[in-house]
């Protein structure tokens, strides 16, 4: 079911002629893991960002939590995704934060 999904997916973009869609989604093609699937499919088919975080939070790549948030350039929101679920990139978003509060 959940390859139908993606295939389907693939097949909707290709339609409308989202080359950069069907890229990603031909590159989740074979994820196992069906919290990181579904957080892609959050991310990247309907900008769900809450969605896509809590299911990359349940996924085995929580860290995908973070990054999405520092891409959407929510150092704040990243920094408190970090101190829960990788302290070893406090350091770094808190510095970034800084930098990002001090260039307003």
């Amino acid at each position: 079911m959940q390859t139908l999904s993606v295939d389907l997916a693939i097949r909707a973009y290709k339609a409308l002629d989202e080359a950069g869609m069907v890229t990603a989604l031909e590159d989740i093609r074979s994820e196992s893991d069906r919290n990181l699937l579904a957080g892609q499919m959050a991310l990247w088919g309907f900008q769900d960002y809450e969605t896509a975080q809590a299911c990359f939070l349940a996924s085995c790549r929580p860290e995908m939590a973070i990054d999405m948030r520092v891409d959407l350039g929510d150092q704040a929101g990243a920094l408190g995704l970090a101190r829960q679920h990788d302290p070893t990139r406090v350091a770094t978003l808190a510095l970034q934060l800084a930098q990002a509060s001090h260039s307003f």
